[in-house]
This record gives C-alpha cells, sequence and structure tokens, in this order.
C-alpha cells in the first residue's frame, strides 16, 4: 500500500510529556518511549507506526512498547481521561461526538481474541468511543472508549430483537457512554452528546433524560410530540421557519459521486 507522503503536524512543544506526567510503569524508559511514540504518531496521524516513526529501531521500539504487559491500554487511558476531563473546564460548550468504529483485522490470521464484525465473513474489533471538542472542531480529548467482540451473529427478527432488554444488546454500549460522559465532564459548564440516527431509540432517550445531560441526534423515528398540533417530530421541525442555511462538502463514496449540498437550519424546542 502506498502513502502519500504529508507535512508534518505543528503540536505544541512538551504536550505529550504532560499529557503522560502521571503515568507509572515502574520504569523511566517506557514512560519517555510512550511520549516519543505518541509525539511521532500525532505528527503524522494519517501513516502507520513505521512510517511515523523516524527509524527502524524507533519502530521496533514502538512495537515493543505496545506488546509490554507492563504498560497497560487502562493506564493511558485513564491519564488521559483526567486531563481530557481537566480541559473541559474551561469551554462554554462541549460537543461529545459518539461514533463505532470496526477494526477489520481479516488479513491477520495470528491475531487472536477478534470476533465478527458485520458479517461472519470478517472478523475483527468494535470499537465505540466519544471524543470531546470544542463547536469550532479543536480535540478536547477521548471521554470513553470501550472494545468488543462478537463471538457470534445472531439472525434476529425485528419483533425478536425489540423484545430484548436493552442490557443485551450492542445499543447498550451508546447508554454506557453517555453515563461515562456526564461522569468524566462534571464540572463542565455545558456538554452535548452527539450521535447519529441509530441512538433513536427509547431506553436513550429516557437516560438522558434521566441523566439531565444535553444531547443532539438524527431523527429515524415519526416520534409523537407533546404540547404541538403537528403530528410528529418531524412535522413540527418542518413547519417551523428556516433559521439559517449552510452549505455541506459531501464527498464521494461507493457509487455515488461527490457533491455540495444546502441545508436549512429550523430551531424546534419541544418534547417528544
Amino acid at each position: 500500500m502506498d502513502y502519500i507522503e504529508e507535512e508534518k503536524l505543528g503540536c505544541d512543544a512538551g504536550w505529550a510529556s504532560q499529557e503522560f506526567e502521571k503515568t507509572n510503569f515502574g520504569d523511566l524508559w517506557r514512560k519517555k518511549r510512550l511520549v516519543k511514540v505518541t509525539e511521532d504518531l500525532s505528527a503524522r496521524p494519517l501513516v502507520p507506526i513505521n512510517h511515523a516513526s523516524e527509524d527502524w529501531a524507533a519502530t521496533k521500539a514502538a512495537y515493543r512498547l505496545f506488546s509490554n504487559d507492563e504498560v497497560p491500554p487502562e493506564e493511558l487511558f485513564s491519564v488521559h481521561w483526567e486531563r481530557t476531563s481537566q480541559r473541559l473546564q474551561g469551554e462554554k460548550v462541549v460537543l461529545a461526538i459518539q461514533d463505532t468504529t470496526y477494526l477489520n483485522y481479516d488479513d491477520h490470521d495470528s491475531c487472536k481474541g477478534l470476533g465478527y464484525i458485520g458479517t461472519q465473513k470478517l472478523k475483527g474489533v468494535i470499537l465505540h468511543h466519544t471524543l470531546a471538542m470544542t463547536p469550532l472542531g479543536l480535540p478536547l480529548g477521548l471521554l470513553t472508549q470501550n472494545k468488543s467482540t462478537r463471538k457470534e451473529v445472531k439472525r434476529l427478527t425485528v419483533k425478536q430483537r425489540a423484545k430484548l432488554p436493552v442490557e443485551e444488546k450492542e445499543s447498550i454500549r451508546w447508554i454506557e457512554a453517555l453515563r461515562e460522559t456526564v461522569k468524566a465532564s462534571r464540572g463542565a459548564q455545558k456538554v452535548v452528546t452527539v450521535c447519529d440516527r441509530e441512538r433513536d431509540f427509547y431506553e436513550f432517550l429516557m437516560e438522558a433524560h434521566r441523566l439531565g445531560t444535553h444531547f443532539l441526534l438524527r431523527s429515524c423515528s415519526p416520534r409523537a410530540v407533546l404540547d404541538s398540533d403537528s403530528a410528529n417530530i418531524l412535522e413540527a421541525i418542518g413547519a417551523q421557519p428556516a433559521a439559517g442555511k449552510e452549505t455541506v462538502v459531501i464527498p464521494s463514496r461507493a457509487g455515488q459521486k461527490g457533491r455540495t449540498a444546502s441545508v436549512e437550519r429550523s430551531h424546534f424546542t419541544g418534547y417528544y
């Protein structure tokens, strides 16, 4: 595979040392290597480890670090999680963006502990995370990260799936991430959890209401609206005057060309 030789990104000097200052691996070399690997990967995030490292020796050192049992991922994340929580305190509004990524390791036969992703033909890991950002797009860090695997692919009908409690569905990861986000953002002025239409389900909405937290998601159900003459939320929003327009660039994907779309924004306040 060919990789584009992109220009190195400018990162604040010494930020990695400050970010992982509280890590404790029982060895100063491991901490220094962690800082160096973090700086290398952050400067060139679009390339693999061997391209981001300055030479083969640095590449091997990075692999040794990641395979070392004395460097647990939980330790790294807990320190980063604490620093991210601190950064939230200085922001008026924070977007907590949830999403799921499917890591495909189907060609890596030597990997252990993989599960099914999508279909039984592909194997990998399911990674669900919450990224905190400012409204202007400045990343503040990860608030949650959860990895899981499917040992089997269950073929359930819509009715069968509907009868399952949410705790037995993969959907529970969205609720758990919401709870962790609220926990991590205590003291912050305003944190808005942002999700796609996959999260428009009753249990998630009720949990957000119980926690008293803000959320923004793409609706996929014509839910009823209280205190409105409209039949559902789609009609209620459609009846509102446009509050503004945005131009959105939609990149190309399989079978579809890239295009530019004009989107109208409407303000609607209500309960559903």
